[in-house]
């Protein structure tokens, strides 16, 4: 009798828990204020805290208006639609802007292309592109999360300037940040699960105690790739892991790699390849190999020249054993093997890791 009354008694707590897990439900339901936007708008528009906003046609704003965001917003947004922010955009301190399909479709992008482009606190999901800013001015984006676009999370082609802080961009089928002839500065930012985690052509780019997980392994790709005529970057205390390639350089023109750590990756933490190694700084880094032993390689393909030397001294590779940490490759169009005068300097080596490499 006393089993039988102890199973009710669960049973009775279970149902009461049920009963007001759905009211709470509900009463979330009930507390959101729902709101609808399409079309081109033509008056300043305003939401605050807790407001669901439907958007089942893309969405524009006239000259001289403003979207002021405060609190908890949502913007559901319909299959292929696009979100073109004005030029004024207003977001409360303490708030989370969310942009995310209404469905299981994905809608296009959210697009600013002003001369001053300042967001923060804002959360977008599900779209082919994430945040397009083709045509701005100078940038500053911080605690910007990006994911699951079908393309490209961030968007970024000839601005003036990009300031990126504690960003995430992530789940992206082809690269999480394609940023194009452009200055830009990247701090506390993670870049993962994408095909690039940075795709990089003709910048000038410097990335602080950044994170590269994951990139390149459902598709070959690196954390970072450098392309480019006018290619310049810093990478200071990053972290590159479990990523296909760390960081694959077809420019090599202006390259400072100090202070940064590479574990678990699956070819080459570094690939240098084709024509030129200009200005180029590797020191105090922790590269540690993956499933292969090679550390970094100089390769050349074409008819580029050789006789290159690739500076690489005073790094930690994991081994004392030099031979097993190069790796020099030449070989023509038709994939035969030339003979290649490229060397890696990589003597003197540390002997320790070097305790700061890495974010801090």
């Amino acid at each position: 009798m006393t089993a039988v009354r102890n199973r009710f008694t669960r049973f009775s707590a279970l149902a009461i828990m049920i009963i007001f897990a759905g009211i709470a439900c509900n009463d979330d339901e009930q507390s959101w204020t729902i709101e609808s936007l399409s079309g081109v708008q033509s008056n300043s528009v305003t939401f605050t805290d807790r407001t669901r906003v439907t958007v089942d046609q893309s969405v524009a704003f006239a000259e001289n208006t403003s979207l002021n965001l405060s609190g908890q917003v949502e913007f559901l947004m319909g299959e292929n639609t696009q979100f073109d922010l004005p030029q004024t955009v207003s977001i409360a301190s303490s708030s989370h802007i969310v942009f995310k399909a209404s469905g299981t479709s994905a809608w296009s992008k959210l697009r600013a292309a002003h001369p001053e482009v300042n967001l923060h606190d804002v959360s977008i999901s599900g779209s082919i592109i994430g945040l397009d800013l083709s045509g701005a001015g100078n940038v500053r984006l911080e605690n910007v999360t990006i994911t699951g676009c079908e393309q490209y999370g961030m968007y970024a082609v000839s601005l003036d300037s990009l300031v990126v802080l504690q960003c995430s961009f992530s789940n992206c089928e082809s690269d999480a940040a394609h940023v194009k002839f452009c200055k830009g500065r990247f701090w506390k930012t993670t870049f993962s699960n994408s095909v690039n985690g940075v795709y990089a052509l003709d910048n000038s780019l410097v990335f602080t105690d950044c994170t590269f997980r994951s990139n390149g392994l459902t598709e070959t790709g690196s954390g970072m790739r450098n392309l480019g005529n006018d290619a310049a970057y810093r990478v200071e205390h990053c972290l590159f892991t479990d990523n296909y390639y760390g960081i694959h350089d077809i420019a090599n023109h202006d390259v400072e790699l100090v202070y940064s750590q590479f574990s678990n990756t699956h070819y080459f933490p570094l690939l240098f390849a084709h024509p030129f190694t200009e200005r180029v700084l590797i020191e105090q880094n922790n590269i540690l190999p993956g499933p292969g032993e090679r550390r970094i390689e100089l390769t050349t393909t074409g008819n580029y020249r050789v006789g290159r030397h690739l500076p690489a001294a005073n790094n930690w590779w994991g081994t004392t054993d030099t031979t097993v940490v190069t790796s020099i490759s030449s070989f023509v169009g038709d994939g035969r093997h030339v003979a290649n005068t490229d060397t890696i300097r990589i003597e003197p080596i540390l002997l320790t890791p070097v305790p700061a490499a890495g974010p801090r």
